[in-house]
């Protein structure tokens, strides 16, 4: 009996870049492996370190050209050649809107499998307001494409209500939430003397790591150790420099920079509490990781489908001041923080194990 077929359309793959959507498509290709299905991952050849075409972890990697995340849709001959070599019971689509008018005309050349987008964050959706003129244009443009064949596809899957709300206001359409995932971990945070406050995150502008130094000031008297975990983003050196200067000049502060998942997670898990100051997200893997080990999250600004409050895994702060006062709280009782992480650990065993998102991911193209 042949296997069932999963092909990834997404620019990069996890071993040579790492992100979120990334992440999240590598788990649920190897769950699916697991599950006897057999995965495939076309993703544009950027890195020459890397083979064109290779197999790893059971996944094959297969490579089309990169040429501008704006011009997607001119790779639209050199991936039906290789979706022709495939030939997939699911196309599923994620990390970029550019490819999926590709992907679905090529199906329907090809009569087969069924077209999957997963959105990987609300601006996909909502849109984008670009400095530039011609990046604003190039972006309306693959919106409107984006848009016209969006209502054609099988299968539209969503991280949050947030975007569900956002899809039915600006595409009056409907699709089905399924939580980012993450392993199940036998881990879990170690309370005593845990002393330590982590930062994960792309270096971008709108993660604001700068109030993650600003907070490592405020409490450079105490006894906290600061860890930033930051992945340098072109454009974005000033910030790397920043934290290089801040680890150098405070002795309660590191920054190790990009690190490879595992070690990431390691970190998490010596960790006493998750901070994060971005603006705006979409589901972070990092929060995930982090109830996953039983650690709770304090957050600026960012709260997906209200979980942190609403299911006590953490607080947000709104306010700078307030997120001082919120880390102290946590940092100095005991019972509070013990009584957080372990609604961090049922919540996350409960909604949020790769192995459930999975099966909700077999149940939705099953119908």
């Amino acid at each position: 009996m042949k296997k069932k077929t999963i092909c990834f359309i997404i620019p990069k793959f996890l071993y040579e870049s790492q992100g979120g959507a990334e992440l999240q498509s590598y788990y649920i290709a190897r769950e699916l492996i697991n599950r006897g299905w057999e995965a495939h991952y076309i993703r544009e050849y950027m890195y020459p370190e890397f083979p064109k075409n290779y197999e790893k972890d059971g996944i094959f990697i297969h490579s089309i050209p990169f040429l501008h995340p704006q011009l997607r849709f001119l790779n639209t001959t050199c991936l039906f050649k290789v979706m022709q070599n495939i030939m997939a019971d699911v196309w599923y689509c994620r990390a970029t809107i550019s490819y999926l008018f590709p992907v679905y005309w090529n199906a329907r050349k090809l009569r087969q499998g069924k077209v999957v987008w997963a959105c990987s964050h609300d601006k996909e959706i909502r849109g984008v307001k670009a400095a530039k003129p011609i990046i604003q244009m190039a972006w309306n443009l693959n919106q409107a494409i984006f848009r016209a064949v969006l209502p054609r596809i099988n299968h539209i899957l969503l991280q949050t209500q947030d975007q569900k709300n956002l899809l039915k206001k600006h595409f009056r359409l409907s699709g089905r939430i399924i939580y980012n995932a993450h392993p199940k971990v036998t881990g879990c945070s170690a309370l005593t003397d845990n002393q330590t406050i982590i930062w994960v995150g792309r270096l971008q502008t709108w993660k604001r790591p700068e109030l993650f130094i600003a907070l490592a000031n405020h409490f450079k008297k105490k006894p906290y150790q600061f860890i930033a975990v930051g992945i340098p983003i072109e454009g974005c050196g000033h910030l790397e420099a920043s934290l290089r200067e801040t680890d150098k000049a405070l002795p309660n502060f590191k920054f190790t920079g990009e690190l490879q998942n595992a070690k990431v997670c390691r970190l998490i898990t010596q960790a006493r509490l998750l901070v994060c100051t971005s603006d705006h997200e979409g589901f972070s893997n990092t929060f995930i990781e982090a109830w996953a080990r039983g650690v709770p999250v304090i957050s600026l600004k960012v709260d997906p489908d209200n979980l942190l409050t609403q299911k006590k895994l953490g607080v947000v702060s709104k306010s700078f001041e307030q997120l001082c006062k919120d880390v102290e709280h946590f940092m100095e009782d005991d019972r509070l923080w013990s009584e957080v992480s372990q609604n961090c650990l049922h919540f996350f065993n409960t909604h949020m194990t790769i192995d459930r998102a999975v099966s909700e991911l077999e149940s939705v193209l099953g119908n």
